[in-house]
């Protein structure tokens, strides 16, 4: 993160209750062939505080930011076992562009 912040390419949403962090959503900007996209590097709330809202506020916030700053398209990695993850991104509007595939060499 420290890099992006030094080159003027990441944004970084957080949520405070109490006097406590309790979400944070960073970005970088990036060029994904011929786009410049804002790519959610980290996506983060805490468990006691997940169902409020929270995330969507943060993710609003970043969707904003998008709009804002001319940047069409957001983008994010997830992993297939996260079935908690992937149906709040489907619920909020993101698909599937492409897979990432892995062969763990031994």
């Amino acid at each position: 993160m420290k890099t992006y912040i030094k080159c003027d390419k990441a944004q970084v949403f957080v949520a405070i209750a109490d006097e406590r962090l309790v979400g944070l959503l960073w970005t970088h900007r990036i060029m994904r062939v011929t786009e410049e996209r804002l790519h959610v590097a980290q996506f983060v709330v805490d468990k006691e505080s997940r169902g409020k809202g929270i995330g969507t506020l943060l993710l609003n916030e970043c969707i904003g930011y998008s709009r804002d700053n001319g940047i069409q398209t957001i983008d994010l990695f997830v992993s297939t076992s996260n079935n908690a993850a992937k149906a709040y991104y489907d619920n909020a509007g993101f698909v599937t562009e492409r897979l990432l595939m892995v062969n763990k060499v031994e």
